[in-house]
Parts: C-alpha cells; structure tokens; sequence
C-alpha cells in the first residue's frame, strides 16, 4: 500500500513537473522573437524609415494646403450664392418691371392711336367745314355777280 501510494505521488510529481515545463515552453514560445539584422540592413530600413517621414511631411502639407484652398472655395462658393441670389431676385423685379413698363407702353400706344384716329376724323371734319365754305362763297359771289 504504501508502495502504491508512493507510485501514485510520483506519478503525481512527475505529471505536474510536465504541466510546469509545458507552461514555461508556452510562455517562451508566446514572448517576442529575436531577429538578427545587419548594420547594412538596419541603415537602410534608416532610410527608409527617414524617405517615409518625408513624404508623410510632404503629404501632411498638400493636404494642409488643399484643406485651405477647400476653405477659400467655400467661401468664394457662399459669396457666389448669395451674388446668385441677389441677382435673382433683381430679375424677378425687373422682369415685373419689364412688364409694367409693357403694359404701359401698350397704353400709350393705344392711346396714340385713338388720338390719331381722332385727329383724323377732326381733320376731314374741318376740310368739310372748309369745302361747305369755299361752296358758299362761290354761291354768294355767282349771286353777287347775277344781281
């Protein structure tokens, strides 16, 4: 019996002595790998690195720049609205304007052409009067003449 249970602890011992190497090796295995580089390598993975934060820098200043050419387009944009705007609704009243001014004209010739119209007819009225009148002096004269 006692030799069983010392089998048994033993067994115990040396599967938990397993569990722990198993865990140190999955902790190993799970911390960051070591690599080794060249002094070549590393200069250029350098300049790389340093090309890179140029042209991050440079993209950092287009893009600085387009976002204040954006702004001066939006607000040349807001300024053109509102000159759009103001024009359209200058249009609308001369356009009503227009049409009164129309509207008038159109009066005024029609008013016209009433006063010519009568114009014309005072005219033929006075060449009658006239005529009548040139009529009658002749008569009177010839009457005149035959007494």
């Amino acid at each position: 019996m006692w030799r069983e249970i010392g089998r048994k602890l033993c067994i115990s011992a040396l599967l938990l002595l397993l569990v722990f190497l198993l865990l140190d090796i999955s902790f190993a295995s799970a911390s960051e790998r070591m690599y080794e580089i060249s002094e070549t390598e590393l200069m250029q993975l350098e300049e790389n690195l340093s090309e890179l934060s140029n042209v991050n820098d440079g993209q950092r200043e287009k893009l600085w720049n387009l976002q204040e050419m954006l702004k001066a387009s939006e607000t040349r944009l807001e300024a053109s609205e509102r000159n759009s705007k103001m024009l359209s609704v200058k249009l609308d009243w001369l356009s009503k304007e227009l049409t009164t001014q129309a509207a008038s004209l159109e009066n005024a010739n029609r008013l016209l052409q009433e006063y010519e119209e009568e114009e014309r007819r005072t005219k033929r009225r006075i060449e009658r009067q006239r005529n009548i009148a040139y009529v009658l002096a002749a008569i009177a004269v010839i009457f005149c003449a035959a007494k």
